[in-house]
């Protein structure tokens, strides 16, 4: 099997579930491999004369720390520096 992405046919090849069966299974590829190949076969497509594919390193179990303790000390300063300079908040531009 070619490094991903070096074929342009490697996804018109791999859309119907048997040949995504044959090729996981006749490449004896890891775990991780095939969750790789199979996340580029649902989420690979031509977009504007560009492949476009999904994050091959995203867990589908995104575990996110509690950091609710840091924002409100961060929202405390920030409200601190808006009360010390009240024109700073209207130079402010929000995204």
């Amino acid at each position: 099997m070619e490094a991903f992405g070096t074929r342009n046919d490697y996804v018109a090849r791999n859309q119907t579930d048997a040949s995504e069966h044959t090729i996981l299974a006749s490449h004896n590829l890891s775990r991780e491999d095939m969750r790789a190949v199979k996340i580029l076969q649902k989420t690979t497509r031509m977009c504007g004369g560009h492949y476009k594919t999904g994050l091959l390193w995203r867990s589908e179990e995104l575990k996110l720390p509690n950091n609710r303790c840091q924002s409100e000390r961060r929202l405390e300063s920030l409200k601190r520096k808006f009360s010390r300079d009240p024109g700073l908040e209207d130079k402010l531009e929000y995204s």
